[in-house]
């Protein structure tokens, strides 16, 4: 997207400029297998991947005063590319029993989701990471 006309911005005139946070190229991508290997029971495997490219995070910050070039200046090397990668594998046995491992950002992409002025103290910023890298398993019994 770019902005048709956004004269009125905190940061000057921003007409025909691309938002902030929004990836001129994103895709996502996922596959799953299941398959019966013995007397009923079944294996289920699946993955996806995410992928963001390089975005500015945000504009600028308010809080670094009337300066809006100093606002966009402290701004300017908050950048978010997301890599992630998710995969999961689920036994089902004929008991009604499911059995699941699985790991979340399996790549250990590390990146800041958001950012923002801080409150507590005009020109601090504070911004949110993203989840780790995560491995996990569940059960689940149906009657």
């Amino acid at each position: 997207p770019i902005y048709d006309s956004f004269t009125g911005s905190i940061f000057g005139d921003l007409s025909g400029e691309r938002p902030v946070g929004i990836p001129e190229i994103s895709y996502s991508i996922g596959a799953s297998y299941r398959t019966e290997f013995s007397n009923g029971m079944e294996l289920a495997l699946r993955a996806d991947y995410l992928y963001e490219d390089e975005v500015q995070l945000v504009r600028g910050f308010v809080g670094f005063g009337a300066d809006t070039a100093g606002a966009a200046a402290a701004a300017s090397n908050l950048t978010r590319e997301v890599k992630s990668l998710n995969a999961a594998i689920t036994l089902y046995l004929i008991n009604g029993v499911e059995v699941s491992i699985y790991g979340r950002n399996l790549t250990d992409d590390e990146y800041l989701t958001g950012a923002a002025d801080g409150v507590a103290q005009q020109g601090s910023v504070f911004g949110s990471p993203n989840a780790p890298r995560t491995y996990g398993a569940t059960a689940r019994y149906k009657f």
